[in-house]
């Protein structure tokens, strides 16, 4: 009961931490965006290499905490790649094949996210709110890759994440700045959606020390292989920096907060309910909007505001446990049975009273001939 306690109170302080270091990543990684500087794909590589002290970090806490010796715990981090020993070909070869496809896909998903928030006229309640109808793509690509079942609930839970979607696109409008805005944000939400499938698919079961060690070895790829990036968007003109308008400060506050969500993510998964993890991004939505209240003077619509409410609901509906899904799905076969048979009945009896009638206005002709 201790545990189940302890555990309770932790997954709440996950699900403040992961809010809170969303909201804080996301407003200022809007606030990044200055005159002299539009370097969207820059803040994402940026970022991104701060993942590399995710493992050093692990090895830290679990060296503290006297768990594991650190050559033990990195012979363990090493499955995640197929390899024994650190520096080996067999290393090498796991980061490429292994870790590679999944730092082009976090790259992408990311620079999208944030090149969404670039949009001027584009709020950042907006961008989380369409960003959290992930789940909904997450259902669909476990579909066709997972091969997983289908259930009419969980249907409508996707159906009810794109009917907010739209609601918060028809709050917006269709002018060129909010449609472009929507596509990416949702453009982003789908790409969110296929690296947490096909981690699932490739990876499985991944402890801690490994998902540390994952999101390092992501860092250290990108660091490596994609700087010339952002130098060639420069150089073209097509995302101009301006490196004495940088704004270091957003820039450095925005990618600790992103690390400390990615860690808040890690550790709740390990140590709380998976349900926390996902009420800990849905709660970015309202502080969003808060925040966007206070800071931006943007006022969330009430459109916008069951739109959210929607991909909210289907959210939570897709977290359902199989089983739950499973008695819906019971009920409604039970209650559409019910119906059937009433109908029927109802119908049998119509057809008696009619034959009766019948019958009688036969009797009647019969008599007065």
């Amino acid at each position: 009961m201790a545990l189940e306690c302890r555990k309770l109170v932790f997954g709440l302080f996950i699900v403040a931490g992961i809010g809170i270091s969303w909201v804080g990543s996301t407003q200022t990684s809007k606030s990044t965006y200055k005159p002299g500087f539009n370097g969207s794909f820059f803040i994402v590589w940026f970022s991104t290499c701060w993942m590399i002290t995710c493992f050093p970090l692990y090895l830290l806490i679990t060296s503290l905490c006297n768990r594991q010796s650190p050559s033990k715990a990195l012979e363990h981090c090493l499955e995640i790649i197929n390899s024994k020993r650190f520096l080996s070909i067999a290393t090498v070869k796991g980061m490429g094949i292994r870790i590679a496809p999944f730092c082009a896909i976090w790259v992408a998903t990311n620079y999208v996210y944030v090149k969404a928030l670039g949009i001027k006229d584009f709020p950042p309640t907006d961008v989380t709110a369409l960003f959290s109808s992930a789940p909904a793509f997450v259902f669909i690509l476990s579909r066709i890759i997972l091969k997983e079942r289908v259930t009419v609930l969980k249907i409508c839970a996707v159906v009810m994440a794109i009917s907010g979607v739209v609601l918060i696109q028809y709050a917006e409008g269709f002018g060129s700045a909010s449609l472009k805005g929507s596509f990416l944000s949702i453009g982003a939400a789908i790409g969110a959606a296929l690296y947490k499938t096909l981690f699932k698919f490739c990876v499985k079961d991944a402890s801690l020390g490994q998902v540390a060690f994952f999101l390092s070895g992501l860092g250290f790829l990108n660091a490596v292989f994609l700087w010339f990036i952002f130098l060639i968007l420069n150089y073209t003109g097509a995302e101009a920096i301006s490196w004495s308008h940088v704004p270091w400060t957003y820039l450095c506050s925005s990618s600790a907060l992103s690390l400390l969500f990615n860690f808040f993510i890690a550790f709740g998964i390990a140590y709380t309910y998976p349900l926390f993890i996902s009420f800990g991004t849905v709660l970015g939505i309202p502080l969003n909007a808060l925040a966007d209240w206070i800071f931006r003077h943007i006022v969330f619509s009430w459109v916008k505001v069951e739109g959210s409410i929607f991909i909210i609901l289907g959210f939570v509906i897709l977290l359902m446990p199989d089983k739950q899904s499973d008695y819906v799905d019971e009920g409604l076969k039970v209650m559409i049975c019910v119906n059937k048979c009433k109908n029927k009945s109802s119908g049998i009896h119509r057809y008696d009273v009619n034959k009766d009638v019948d019958s009688e206005s036969e009797f009647t002709d019969d008599k007065s001939s």
